[in-house]
């Protein structure tokens, strides 16, 4: 799962928990449906910025568990002058 970003105007109110148990039924339908071996359908991580206290306490009321820690670095590409 990727980036899940609510308004500040509609936080707390239940929509990301929502969207998580939305994203997880549609990945797990569609994944259902996959010949591919390599898919693991039971299990789906979320890569969440330590800094993020709202994102794992959402993860965590929904029955997500901590597995790993990692530090992370972004790149992004230059824009061209062209």
């Amino acid at each position: 799962i990727g980036m899940l970003f609510t308004d500040e105007n509609y936080r707390r109110q239940g929509y990301a928990a929502v969207v998580v148990r939305g994203a997880v039924c549609d990945i797990r339908s569609k994944s259902r449906k996959s010949d591919d071996a390599n898919i693991d359908r039971e299990r789906m991580i979320s890569y969440i910025v330590d800094s993020n206290d709202a994102s794992k306490t959402l993860y965590s009321k929904l029955g997500w568990r901590r597995v790993a820690d990692a530090d992370w670095v972004g790149f992004a590409s230059r824009q061209s002058k062209h």
